[in-house]
């Protein structure tokens, strides 16, 4: 049973996308760190609720100004890594995945940023005719989805990108062939990313927020067969 256990994982070991992950959790999890300890300090050491703030009675030996700008530098640090955390995931899954195929990887991530900024969760608020930008997709609670994404992104540059080879210096010219030659997976990546968020919106606008969910919760809710319960409750699982 073990011998098959570890057959079994270095098998997933040498899939791509457990390899482009593993590259991708290597390169950002320094990050997390960082984000981390500045999490537990502003827990800790900065919130009036915490325990230490009260045994220690920090405010009577800080003035207010001091836990106000330490209040202000952590909550930036904490937001820039962690509220941020999915498009770094994305942008290096997609670099690495990709790289593997030897494609031309800084494009593949920064087409992968794209595409997470368009497949996000449809704010149905409005400022001046425009939703404002949910920032749900891009935190380190939906890593795995970015990540997801990232990795189709790579996909797309490995059967659509040119082969490219890293060079040390890269003159204007050959930027430019860069550019040219990605034009298909971009293009590509993007037309996909769009379709799924028009999916998304729909399914959002269209069922979620429709009185079909609110029949299907009355039915689990007032019925007793198992029959109907379970097929709605699968339903209103794939809906959500």
């Amino acid at each position: 049973m073990e011998q098959k256990l570890v057959k079994l994982l270095l098998r997933m070991r040498e899939r791509v996308f457990f390899r482009a992950a593993q590259r991708t959790f290597a390169m950002i999890m320094p990050f997390a760190l960082i984000g981390a300890f500045f999490q537990m300090f502003s827990k800790i050491l900065l919130s009036r609720d915490s325990l230490f703030f009260n045994i220690l009675n920090l405010s009577k030996v800080f003035p207010q100004i001091v836990f106000q700008i330490a209040r202000f530098i952590s909550g930036g640090v904490i937001f820039a890594i962690f509220g941020l955390f999915g498009v770094y995931a994305a942008y290096f899954m997609a670099l690495y995945t990709a790289r593997i195929y030897n494609k031309d990887s800084k494009l593949a991530g920064i087409t992968a940023i794209i595409a997470v900024f368009l497949i996000r969760s449809p704010n149905l608020s409005m400022n001046n005719g425009f939703s404002a930008v949910d920032l749900q997709l891009l935190s380190i609670k939906r890593m795995f989805t970015t990540l997801f994404i990232g990795y189709l992104v790579g996909q797309v540059f490995r059967f659509l990108g040119q082969d490219h080879a890293i060079k040390r210096i890269e003159h204007v010219f050959d930027i430019k062939d860069r550019a040219f030659a990605a034009v298909k997976p971009v293009v590509a990546s993007l037309f996909m990313a769009v379709v799924v968020a028009s999916f998304i919106y729909v399914l959002q606008v269209k069922i979620f927020n429709s009185d079909l969910v609110t029949t299907i919760a009355d039915k689990i809710i007032t019925s007793n067969n198992l029959l109907i319960n379970i097929p709605l409750v699968l339903l209103a699982i794939f809906l959500h």
